[in-house]
Order: structure tokens, then sequence, then C-alpha cells
């Protein structure tokens, strides 16, 4: 096995284990309401964020892409624009669960369309559709 294809072993693993981390902490965000813990909140974030990292220079794009758009919400959500509800927590699981199958399979996770994900997502942040899809394409 080559250097990249370890760093992306490696990177599958771990993002796995976040993944997981991941799903049942925004749970626990969506039970927590507007008594949300901002350090759970900056839990979920630092784990998103460190799943960007390999999927740009691995060129895994859906995975960064769709990693960026999970990325966008938290911080609406940090800095107190969207509230975490239900409309904006159900959004993130669904690309969680999307994510957890991309890492998973992430020979071909470009092969996924990931548009209705990033969709929802941006919905939620109010931005435009046409340029969060253009994060796919390299």
């Amino acid at each position: 096995m080559n250097e990249p294809d370890k760093v992306v072993a490696r990177f599958v693993n771990e993002a796995t284990k976040a993944l997981v981390d991941v799903e049942n902490d925004l749970l626990e965000i969506e039970e927590q309401g507007p008594r949300l813990d901002p350090g759970l909140l900056k839990k979920v974030s630092r784990s998103i964020l460190a799943l960007k990292g390999v999927p740009g220079f691995s060129e895994l794009h859906s995975i960064g892409a769709l990693t960026h758009e999970v990325e966008s919400v938290l911080n609406l959500i940090r800095v107190g624009e969207v509230a975490a509800s239900k409309m904006t927590i159900d959004p993130l699981l669904r690309a969680t669960n999307c994510l957890t199958s991309l890492v998973a399979n992430a020979e071909t996770s470009n092969d996924v369309d990931i548009s209705e994900h990033v969709r929802a997502l941006a919905d939620v942040t109010n931005t435009n559709t046409d340029a969060s899809l253009e994060l796919i394409e390299p």
C-alpha cells in the first residue's frame, strides 16, 4: 500500500469513529434545544473540521463538499443565527449518515449524488445551492 492509500485508510478509520460520535452528539444537541451546551457544539464542530483535511488533498470531493456544508450549519448554530431545532438537526443527521456511507466507500464516494443533502443544508443556511454544489467538482 502506497503512502496516499495509507493516509486514506487511516482517514477512513478515524472518520468512521468520529462520525459515530458526531451523530450521537447531534442527537444530544437536538434534545438540549435552547439549553444548548456550547462545549458539545464545539466538540462536534471540531470533529467535522478534522474531517475536511484528507478529502481536500485526496480528491474525495463529495466528502469534502458535504463536510463543508455541515460545518456551515454548525457555525450558524454556534453564532445563534439558527436554532438547534429538529428542522436544523435533521438535515445534519441525514448528512452525517451520508458522510458515514461516503467514508465507508471512499474509493467510490465521488460517484455518489450528494445534491439532496447539500440542498437541505443550504436551505438551513439560506445559501445559493448552485454555488454549494460547485464545491463537489474539483
